[in-house]
């Protein structure tokens, strides 16, 4: 019993990382219209993984990452099922979330840690600005 409970936990594991590492891959440009719920939980996920990139000194990973990210603020715009309370605010937050992953990129490559810092939080708060419930 103790054994199935170790392997379930072990697949879950590997399933949530599994979504994790795709949200890194940078979608098709020519891509259809995402949905709105899937793009703020890969905003999210990819929000995590620079934050977790600059922790580790990994900084050609947060030039990356920064680059994804400002991909999927990107599909922001032509996403679907973007609810109500998001509809006025989705392209604005979206182009400042790219700007700040432009920022992110170029100081990931000087490696200046005390900005990179205020860049990946202000990018954080705009992230978390998307989220479905205000």
């Amino acid at each position: 019993m103790r054994r199935t409970i170790w392997a379930l936990a072990l697949i879950l594991a590997g399933c949530q990382s599994m979504q994790e590492s795709q949200s890194l891959v940078p979608l098709p440009e020519n891509a259809p219209a995402q949905p709105y719920s899937e793009l703020v939980t890969r905003a999210r996920s990819q929000a995590l993984a620079a934050t977790e990139s600059f922790y580790l000194n990994k900084w050609q990973d947060l030039e990356e990452v920064s680059r994804v990210l400002s991909q999927t603020a990107r599909f922001m715009d032509r996403a679907t099922g973007v609810p109500v309370a998001r509809q006025q605010q989705i392209s604005a937050t979206a182009a400042e979330i790219a700007q700040e992953c432009s920022k992110l990129a170029t100081l990931a490559k000087s490696k200046d840690e005390a900005a990179t810092q205020q860049c990946l939080q202000r990018i954080q708060i705009k992230v978390r600005e998307l989220h479905e419930k205000p």
